[in-house]
């Protein structure tokens, strides 16, 4: 449990400290717009214990399209911890996350449509 609030405490401040930063490397189009999510990944994964082993090299040429079948929230900070990327998701696939975020906390309002 404290583990878990220190973890909790050390990703929030984290967050607040960069999100202002981030936001004015945007909006003024500074290079270390790209550094910093990857920066910030890297960090949440340190602070989660997450160990990261990248194998092989990453593709040089540009652009590049990265699919992932995305099993838990963590994949975000994993990918981005090793490769500056960015992240696009559909309605459609944040629709589903909703419903299904809904269903696991209400079981009895599962899809009955089937039926």
């Amino acid at each position: 449990m404290l583990r878990a609030v220190f973890s909790l405490g050390a990703i929030t401040i984290i967050s607040l400290a960069l999100i202002p930063v981030q936001w004015l490397a945007v909006r003024m189009e500074w290079p270390l717009r790209r550094s910093i999510p990857t920066f910030y990944h890297r960090t949440v994964c340190a602070i989660l214990g997450v160990h990261i082993r990248q194998i092989g090299r990453r593709i040089a040429e540009h652009p590049l399209l990265i699919v992932s079948n995305h099993t838990s929230w963590l994949d975000i900070s994993v990918i981005t911890a090793v490769a500056p990327v960015v992240f696009v998701a559909s309605v459609r696939a944040v629709r589903q996350a909703a419903e299904l975020s809904v269903r696991r906390s209400h079981p009895p309002l599962q899809d009955r449509r089937g039926q």
